[in-house]
């Protein structure tokens, strides 16, 4: 017979495994966060720059004109609005709904074929409204900053939108951006406004939204895409007007001024 032992493992032995195991953990984690967070941002950044393709080939096809942020009637009929994401499907530039849902917004409980819902029922606003970007509305999408009232022009909001030779500065233009949701977080603003909107969870054109660390994705009107810089995030669940006052609309380029970023000249 074998005289062997098996020697086993003491109580204090295994603790100090355990606490070794539990302190790499601890190390591993806050990298292996940041590292899924930056690779959200890459894609959200991706999304922006393809969605910069798409306005450029629409441009291409309707004089230079950037898409319209809404029509007033679809397919003639009167009062059926239709939306700028909803209106890029009807005419076949955007195939992928992916493309208008941010990665880092794993908030949003609309993650359903935006694709499919627009096809059946036209580009509304019941379901365009819960994409993740949203169109600079006043002077890119529309011509409200311009001269134009909501009703001057009957088939458009606020008249028609910019052309791409209209743009001073194209690379420093902001077209398109990360767009905040309120309280109610399943709820997205595809119309993106120059200043910080009124106070309550449901303003009428979204804000900018800070969620990538404290940064926010943009994509400009020479169709690249950037990660800007903001004082920090804002709150998510907490309405606009109780919001930090260091938001991101008190920083360059968000800061809205006589020459600003937001306007074509």
């Amino acid at each position: 017979m074998s005289n062997r032992m098996t020697r086993a493992f003491t109580l204090i032995e295994l603790l100090v495994v355990i606490s070794i195991i539990s302190l790499l953990i601890s190390i591993l984690l806050p990298a292996l966060s940041k590292a899924r967070a930056a690779a959200r941002n890459v894609q959200c950044l991706t999304n922006l720059k393809q969605m910069g393709l798409i306005t450029s080939m629409y441009q291409g096809d309707f004089k230079g004109h950037f898409p319209v942020a809404q029509l007033r009637q679809y397919l003639g009929v009167s009062g059926d609005n239709a939306y700028w994401p909803g209106l890029l499907v009807a005419k076949n530039y955007l195939t992928s709904a992916e493309l208008m849902l941010c990665p880092t917004n794993e908030q949003s409980s609309i993650r359903e074929n935006l694709i499919t819902k627009s096809k059946q029922n036209g580009p509304t606003w019941s379901d365009w409204r819960y994409v993740d970007y949203g169109y600079n509305r006043d002077n890119i999408a529309t011509s409200k900053d311009y001269g134009f009232g909501q009703n001057d022009v009957p088939e458009l909001l606020y008249g028609p939108s910019a052309k791409i030779n209209e743009l001073v500065k194209p690379g420093d233009t902001i077209v398109m951006a990360d767009t905040w949701h309120g309280v109610n977080v399943s709820r997205g603003w595809m119309l993106l406004a120059d200043t910080l909107p009124g106070s309550g969870a449901r303003p009428s054109v979204g804000p900018l939204a800070v969620r990538h660390g404290s940064s926010v994705n943009v994509s400009w009107g020479d169709g690249h895409a950037t990660t800007v810089k903001a004082p920090q995030p804002m709150l998510v669940g907490v309405d606009l007007d109780l919001q930090p006052e260091t938001n991101p609309y008190t920083v360059e380029p968000f800061l809205n001024t006589t020459d600003d970023y937001w306007d074509r000249d």
